[in-house]
């Protein structure tokens, strides 16, 4: 390889980081691309990595294609493989982990000779252009890139040491060889109601559980189906393309909602706008935004399939299943089990639930200084990487290079998918993050040529 060529090195190998390689080498062919992940497992993640079938996606088949240049790409792939779901589908997630695996191999064989794949974790930066590895070894490029995806959720003050060791306590909401060890009659207490929530509920009715579930989040929100919308009219989505404010983007959200406008569509208009609104957004509107709204957006605009709803809305009408809202306040050992006491939502008067385990369900932490890999824990606490005024993920510019504790752009070093969360807001799914990684590629290539 040249001194001349670009030499990107990506700390991670789930999708994004796929993406981001296949932008990278189909559109130079003079690129090297080298791929670093702990698990030695690639391309699909945690997401993408369910063996079950109805573990689904929550967007259509036809949003999912791995490339804009050929959006029809993961359709054609199913109709190729003979997979019977069409563009409007949602279609299971082991398919789609299927779909980036083969794309991934794709990948290496087509271009091997500037592709590398090391099975490692990455634990700092020898230099600013070099990543260490745990191993030893070192791994030099012209530009380095953070494609770390997910972390576990936080533990909760309230759950403690004591019952965080203990077995009854599941912080690890994905690893479904470990839910298979809960006793079927078990009552199980999930902290949490959204897409997670719904993947374990899926999981439990599948391995006909009959114990009680009892979801238990601070707002109560329950998931919202996917079901067939009136979409907004034109003239609804050429005004939200034009807010700049909170105040301005949620005084007429309710004026459409007050008028009967379906809350869904109106998510549905805002999403293509949400990431250049989010950046209108000040510190204050950000912060006023994750106080009281996040929660509300997340559930009409993260919907979950009908036939997924429909699993849900039957345990909770034969009484199986259960979803609130309240605030945990303790959790304590009774003598059949756990007792956990919660402050209902808008209630003054304490309540209760019995439960055998505790599922947590709050999704990916934020808590960078403790629950990041030590590759974050470490460039956070040398100053190389700083927080994002939220608090959400990193602090990087609209191009993605991290911004270091003195305010000042590293343009060696780039973040990708749920790191920049603070500063994207919507950067999670797959046709996000598709932008995301093409931009990038294309910075990355005019910025060596």
């Amino acid at each position: 390889m040249s001194e001349n060529n670009t030499h990107v090195a990506i700390a991670g190998g789930g999708a994004s980081a796929l993406l981001l390689a296949c932008n990278l080498l189909e559109n130079n062919p003079d690129v090297h691309v080298t791929l670093i992940e702990q698990t030695g497992k690639w391309a699909t993640g945690v997401a993408y990595s369910t063996p079950y079938d109805y573990h689904l996606l929550n967007v259509r088949a036809g949003n999912m294609s791995y490339s804009e240049n050929d959006p029809g790409h993961f359709v054609n792939w199913l109709q190729q493989k003979n997979y019977k779901y069409t563009a409007t589908d949602f279609v299971p997630r082991k398919l789609y982990g299927i779909y980036l695996s083969e794309l991934f191999d794709r990948l290496c064989t087509q271009y091997a000779a500037r592709i590398r794949c090391i099975t490692g974790e990455v634990i700092a930066l020898r230099d600013a252009n070099t990543f260490q590895l745990r191993s030893g070894e070192t791994v030099t490029a012209t530009q380095l890139v953070l494609a770390l995806g997910n972390f576990l959720p936080a533990t909760p003050e309230y759950i403690g040491t004591e019952l965080k060791n203990n077995p009854a306590y599941f912080g690890n909401p994905w690893d479904f060889e470990a839910l298979n060890t809960i006793p079927t009659d078990a009552r199980i207490l999930i902290i949490g109601s959204g897409l997670t929530m719904t993947d374990c509920v899926l999981h439990f009715e599948n391995r006909n559980h009959r114990g009680s579930i009892h979801s238990l989040c601070r707002h109560g929100y329950a998931p919202v189906s996917h079901e067939k919308i009136t979409p907004v009219d034109d003239a609804f989505k050429a005004t939200v393309a034009t807010l700049e404010n909170l105040d301005a983007a949620f005084a007429y959200w309710m004026n459409g909602y007050r008028a009967g406008l379906q809350p869904a569509a109106m998510a549905d208009a805002f999403r293509p706008h949400v990431q250049k609104l989010w950046l209108h957004f000040d510190a204050r509107d950000k912060k006023r935004f994750v106080t009281h709204l996040r929660h509300l957006w997340g559930t009409v605009r993260h919907r979950v399939p009908e036939n997924c709803f429909a699993v849900l809305k039957n345990m909770q009408d034969k009484k199986q299943l259960t979803i609130s809202g309240g605030k945990i306040t303790s959790i304590t050992s009774a003598e059949n089990g756990l007792r956990i006491t919660y402050l209902p939502r808008k209630k003054e008067t304490p309540a209760h639930i019995a439960a055998d385990v505790i599922i947590n369900c709050t999704g990916p932490s934020a808590r960078y200084e403790t629950d990041a890999p030590e590759l974050l824990r470490t460039l956070l606490q040398k100053g190389t990487v700083r927080m994002d005024a939220s608090g959400l993920g990193l602090d990087v510019n609209k191009q993605a290079a991290v911004i270091n504790q003195a305010g000042e752009v590293n343009n060696n070093l780039y973040a990708l998918g749920n790191l920049t969360r603070g500063i994207f807001w919507e950067i999670t799914a797959i046709p996000e993050i598709r932008k995301q990684t093409a931009a990038l590629a294309t910075l990355l290539l005019h910025s060596n040529s």
